[in-house]
């Protein structure tokens, strides 16, 4: 008869608490992690992040805030408030607000619907302020490679992303005029781009400050091959623009997909050496200028790369 010794009741406690202790599946429900979590920084924030992961039950809930000339991140490990630089990159916002403006069982409920252990093992939902006090939020997974699920991106709630754009196709352009003017909050322009090669367009608006007050250039972007989420708005405290910023209602959408056109599908241009195309205001005019690589064209063509475009045509 084989006898079982028995374990001293104590050692059993012992080894449980510790299983317990640092078992995933007993991390606290998200509004009790948050509700932990701004009792050390406070409720004005100026971002939410929540992970659904495959090892774990509940979601993860971090959040960032300005503290020292830095935005920090903040989040629950095993019980204990974990605080961080996040090194988040300089992203275009009015500042710290409240932390009701963000919808944390929202985020919680697009996290749980994106999941899946098969294509989507860690779903992220990352909710920042906007340049006008908006929240906007964009939804990515880590599967085989990290993408984001654009279609789900929201501002304030609502379902708001920027469908692919065609830049020689003017009602794509008026699409992606009206998204800026949401974003930004403003209809002004600095410098409008298209780069070629890598099928990407760009609006750089006027200075505005991103999270920490600081002054910076905000850039928002969108895609020729797919829909693209427009947050957060990169600013580049580093970028410098002139004075004279355009109205993009001022200007037609159909005169600056023709000149996108004629460019880009040239007879005599280099395709393979153009990089891209810019515009910019100059007087009273909306002028554009290409840059390429190509010596060629640079030296016998360079009346096809570069033109004005009259205010109101």
């Amino acid at each position: 008869m084989i006898r079982v010794r028995p374990v001293a009741v104590g050692v059993v406690v012992a080894v449980l608490a510790s299983l317990l202790g640092g078992c995933s599946l007993f991390k606290d429900d998200p509004q009790t992690q948050l509700d932990k979590i701004i009792a050390r920084t406070g409720n004005d924030i100026v971002g939410m992040k929540v992970v659904v992961k495959t090892d774990e039950r509940n979601p993860t809930v971090s959040i960032f805030w300005v503290d020292a000339g830095k935005v920090m991140s903040a989040w629950l490990k095993d019980g204990k408030i974990i605080v961080e630089d996040s090194r988040y990159p300089s992203f275009a916002a009015t500042g710290p607000t409240s932390v009701d403006n963000f919808s944390l069982d929202s985020y919680v409920s697009i996290a749980n619907g994106a999941f899946n252990p098969d294509g989507c093992y860690s779903a992220i939902v990352t909710s920042m302020v906007t340049p006008t006090g908006a929240i906007g939020t964009q939804v990515e997974c880590l599967g085989r490679e990290k993408k984001a699920i654009d279609e789900q991106s929201m501002l304030d709630g609502g379902l708001f992303y920027v469908p692919r754009i065609d830049p020689q196709v003017a009602a794509d352009l008026d699409v992606l005029k009206q998204a800026y003017v949401t974003v930004m909050g403003t209809s002004k322009v600095h410098r409008f781009s298209y780069y070629f090669n890598q099928a990407l367009l760009s609006l750089d608006g006027p200075v505005a400050t991103n999270a920490l007050g600081e002054s910076c250039v905000p850039s928002m972007t969108a895609l020729l091959s797919s829909s693209s989420t427009p947050f957060p708005v990169s600013c580049d405290t580093k970028a410098t623009v002139g004075s004279n910023p355009f109205d993009v209602n001022e200007f037609s959408s159909t005169s600056v997909a023709e000149v996108v056109a004629s460019v880009e599908n040239s007879q005599i241009l280099d395709y393979q050496s153009l990089v891209s195309i810019t515009f910019f205001h100059q007087g009273e005019d909306l002028c554009w200028e290409v840059t390429t690589t190509s010596i060629g064209d640079l030296s016998a063509h360079r009346d096809q790369l570069k033109g004005c475009i009259t205010k109101g045509a």
